[in-house]
């Protein structure tokens, strides 16, 4: 009896599992949706199409962007994890998924139980800079200046959870200086008021900045080597901050429970794309350093992301009490 009901749920499974096999390998069979959960016109907005479009041509059906901007990411990732886990909807992420965990009370998601990365795609390197009048000519000059008048220094942000705000926290947490956050409806905005001297500094990524170069003084930059558009730059290693570690990455991600055909079907695709001279020259113009890489390194940058600010924005908020 035991042997015959073995059999019997043999019979009914393996046509099930072939079934759902066989529709992964002919993924996909109609368009995909790739979320992007910020507003159109943004970096990571502008690296979604570029990259919908060229997985478009490479997996054969239309990948359309969709924005789905709120909640400091939260609305779209959360559309993300309710929807199917077929690869039909894919979200376009950045580092604010790593920091929502710290900066959000109550997520409706577990990031690292209900999130399958697929891919980096690359990361924006961030800058340091102050108004050209300022009398802050060197990464030791703003910290010498912070520690000997607590206080009168002040950042720009985009409000708390933005890569502004997060980069500039943990410029204070690893130096130990205060520095009172000024914070803005957008980048645009924070710009401004550096140039007008209302703040004081801004660590935000090298493109939002570069139109106003001619008003501003740029002292170091987040990458491990320094950049072609700001050759003059010293990294913040040279500048003497060699822990300080911070880039706005950007990757794709799928719910969970997609098949892990599927995802690494998605994987191969998105690492194809990257190495294509054109599309890398493309996402070079705007700023992107490319990455790519297997799943599991995108998992470890997130989980580490996700370990880093919640200690960061932890110190920030117990300060702020």
């Amino acid at each position: 009896m035991r042997n015959l009901q073995r059999l019997l749920i043999l019979v009914v499974c393996f046509p099930l599992a072939f079934a759902a096999s066989a529709m992964a390998a002919d993924y996909p069979v109609r368009p995909i949706r790739m979320l992007v959960p910020f507003g159109a016109g943004g970096s990571v907005d502008l690296v979604a199409r570029l990259m919908a479009q060229k997985l478009s041509e490479r997996l054969g059906q239309q990948v359309y962007v969709e924005n789905r901007p709120g909640g400091g990411t939260v609305i779209a990732t959360q559309d993300l994890v309710q929807a199917a886990p077929d690869g039909y909807t894919i979200m376009m992420a950045d580092t604010a998924l790593g920091s929502a965990p710290a900066v959000v009370k109550r997520l409706p998601y577990n990031t690292l139980r209900d999130i399958a990365p697929i891919a980096l795609v690359g990361s924006l390197p961030l800058v340091l800079a102050v108004s050209s009048t300022s009398p802050i000519h060197t990464l030791e000059d703003l910290i010498k200046l912070a520690k000997s008048e607590p206080g009168k220094l002040n950042y720009g942000s985009a409000g708390v959870g933005s890569m502004l705000y997060l980069a500039s926290e943990l410029f204070k947490y690893q130096t130990g200086v205060e520095i009172e956050q000024i914070p803005y409806k957008s980048t645009a905005e924070v710009t401004l008021a550096l140039r007008s001297g209302d703040v004081s500094m801004v660590i935000a990524a090298i493109p939002a900045l570069l139109s106003a170069r001619d008003r501003l003084r740029f002292l170091a930059v987040t990458n491990n080597t320094r950049v072609a558009s700001l050759p003059d730059v010293p990294t913040f290693a040279e500048a003497g901050m060699p822990d300080f570690d911070v880039q706005n990455w950007q990757g794709i991600i799928a719910p969970a429970a997609t098949k892990p055909e599927i995802v690494e079907r998605l994987n191969t695709a998105v690492n194809e794309l990257l190495a294509d001279a054109e599309l890398r020259a493309r996402l070079e113009k705007i700023g992107v350093i490319v990455s790519g890489g297997t799943q599991q390194q995108f998992k470890n940058v997130l989980a580490s992301d996700i370990a880093k600010w919640s200690k960061v924005v932890g110190a920030a908020m117990t300060k702020s009490k």
